[in-house]
Order: C-alpha cells, then structure tokens, then sequence
C-alpha cells in the first residue's frame, strides 16, 4: 500500500509467477489492486505469497477494504525523496485499523538508491512505526534491487513466527543506521556479492563488446589485404577513434561504480577489483594500438 508512484506496481515485477498481464491490467484498472504470485521455500517449508498492490488513486478507496480480508502481511510504501508520500501513510494506517487488520505490517522506504535527496528525518520514521505499531522499518530500491528480495523473505519469516508459531506481533522499533550517509542493508554480505557480481558482469560486457569492435575492423582490413584493395587509412582510424572514445567512456562509469559501493568495501578488495578491470582495459587499449601500427605499415607497403 502506499501514495501513487512510489514504486508499488515495481515491487510485483519482483514476483514470479505473474498472473497474465492482460487480465491483470484490467483487474487493477476496475478494482484498483493488481496481484501477483512469489513462492518462497523458507524456514524449511514452502510459503506461497499472493501479492495484492493497492493503487494510491482516492477513487478506489471504497473498493479496497473488500480486499483487506485474509491478508496476512502489509508492506506499507512510501517515497524517501517526497515528504508527501510519508505524510500520507497516516491515511493508510487508519485505512488498515479501520478494516481491523492486526497482521505484520512492514513501512518501506522506496527510491533508496536516491538515498542522498532523502526528505524524511530518521526521528519521524522511527517515531511513525512506534506510534502506529508497525514491526519494522526497511528501505529497498526497485532500480538497484536493494534490499528487495530480503523485504519479502523479513516479511514471510515473521507471517510464519504469526500465524503458524502463534508468536507475538513485535512493536518496539530502535532505527539504526551503521552508517548515516548510507541506506540501510538488511544483509551486507549478500549485498557486497551482488555488487561484486555485478562489477564483473559489467567488466566481461565491456571487453566483449570492444574486443568485438575491434576483431570486426580487424577482419575488415584483412580482407581488403587478401584482396589487394587500397586501405582507406583515415576511414579505419575514424572508427578505431571511435571505438577509442567508447572505451573510455566506458572506463569512466566503471570509475563511478568504484567510487559508489552500496556497502563499505575492504581497499583491499576495492584494489583487487580495480587491477582486475584494468588488466582487461590495457588489453583492449594494447590490441587498439597493435591495431595502429599494422594499419600504418600496410599503408607504407601500399
């Protein structure tokens, strides 16, 4: 639940098993809730997690509380960079006493990778979950991944302890914030291998696709080589130009992906990341320069 455009429609691409996109546009468009389907094997059984997402229009209001019945969780949405979207969740509470729902309820804090424009001070956040009695407060971000997939396992682990250990709901909520720049990650060493991972994907994509470039211009000026065709120098060194200046584009935003870990990082590893790119670099930068000199000798032959 939560005000339009603070990423509730984005959470349920999360969700597998989505009904057919059809039939689910046209149930959100005449009920105002859309749904989908997460099978979760956790706490060694499987939970079957049917999403419902809540549009934020007002004119859906009075449709929604039939769909109160039965949930067994809530995630209650707001965006970190619009105080507005915070300020509405008062409405939303009254909405869920209203329907006397007394179900987990997690508040999320979208747009986290936007962490720096956040309009929301931690004191009204913590003060917010104490006074409505929410269980606990988490910050993802829909364009990163962060911390979504952990929201949804935090939210059925706590369902299960609920409705199956018959434990109580949780109500005293401390927000701790390691470190105060930084959103907060609900599971570091899961984070730092994803970043890790996704550095590496982005190093192996970069390589291929230059080294491609460059194989392609390669096998151009042999050919024209085995053909005894004039090369046309300032054609080729154009393209190898431009191939130049994408790499280095390229360089740069690996840069930034270094400067901007989603989690502190060890220099260690940050130096053992950075040799690890700038071996591929050198590479492409020494079959660039190889590439030169060949073009410029088969000109002096011709």
């Amino acid at each position: 639940m939560g005000e339009p455009d603070v990423g509730k429609s984005t959470f349920n691409k999360y969700c597998s098993m989505r009904f057919e996109d059809t039939t689910e546009q046209l149930h959100e468009q005449v009920y105002g809730v859309s749904f989908a389907v997460k099978i979760l094997k956790n706490i060694n059984i499987e939970i079957a997690l049917v999403v419902w997402n809540f549009t934020g229009q007002e004119r859906y209001k009075t449709l929604q509380p039939h769909y109160m019945f039965g949930v067994s969780g809530i995630l209650l949405l707001f965006d970190l960079t619009r105080k507005e979207t915070f300020e509405k969740l008062v409405d939303w509470v009254q909405f869920i006493r209203k329907n006397d729902v007394d179900v987990p309820i997690f508040l999320i804090g979208s747009k986290a990778d936007l962490f720096y424009q956040k309009a929301i001070d931690d004191a009204e956040i913590e003060q917010f979950v104490n006074t409505n009695k929410l269980q606990g407060y988490y910050e993802v971000s829909f364009k990163t991944g962060l911390n979504v997939e952990f929201v949804i396992q935090k939210m059925a682990e706590l369902i299960y302890k609920v409705k199956i250990q018959n434990e109580k709901l949780p109500t005293e909520f401390k927000l701790e914030r390691p470190f105060p720049d930084r959103p907060i990650i609900i599971n570091e060493q899961a984070v730092l291998s994803e970043y890790i991972l996704t550095l590496r994907t982005v190093f192996d994509m970069v390589f291929n696709e230059i080294s491609n470039r460059i194989s392609i211009l390669e096998q151009f000026v042999e050919d024209i080589r085995k053909t005894s065709g004039k090369i046309d120098k300032r054609e080729v060194f154009e393209e190898i130009e431009e191939i130049s200046v994408d790499l280095a584009s390229h360089n740069k935003k690996i840069q930034e992906l270094f400067g901007l870990p989603p989690v502190p990082i060890t220099r260690e590893l940050k130096e053992s990341l950075v040799n690890e790119w700038k071996q591929k670099r050198d590479k492409l930068l020494y079959r660039i320069l190889v590439f030169k000199d060949v073009v410029n000798f088969m000109e002096k032959l011709e």
